[in-house]
């Protein structure tokens, strides 16, 4: 009973939990047009893109079986890029909404090496 922390990873297969499991929000800056998304550090992160730029988001450090949420915060013209590490569906890449909102962008790995990307836009 109680709570505790963990510092690092924790490997406990056939875990239940109950009550609520969460991690810290993370937010990210933009150096250089460039977002760097550290998977090791976090699963929720925030990102604030800036009109008129192009914001490159570099995910590294991807991790099999995890699930990653990005909050971007759009600005009118603002557009992001992705590596090709980064899946999408073909034709159809995200394009930030292009009004000031706020979109959610979920990365999914499935190996240590390429993510998928699913988004949602335009929450009000």
């Amino acid at each position: 009973t109680g709570s505790f922390s963990i510092t690092g990873s924790l490997n406990a297969p056939n875990t239940i939990f109950s009550g609520s499991v969460r991690g810290e929000v993370r937010a990210l800056s933009i150096s250089s047009n460039t977002a760097s998304l550290d998977l090791s550090t976090d699963n929720f992160f925030t990102l604030q893109l800036v009109s008129g730029s192009n914001t490159y988001i570099n995910p590294t450090n991807i991790a099999a079986g995890q699930t990653v949420n990005l909050r971007i915060n759009t600005t009118g013209s603002a557009t992001v890029s992705f590596p090709t590490s980064v899946k999408q569906v073909s034709g159809s890449a995200y394009v930030p909404t292009t009004t000031t909102g706020v979109d959610i962008v979920t990365l999914i790995s499935f190996d240590a090496s390429s993510l998928y990307l699913s988004n949602v836009k335009n929450l009000v």
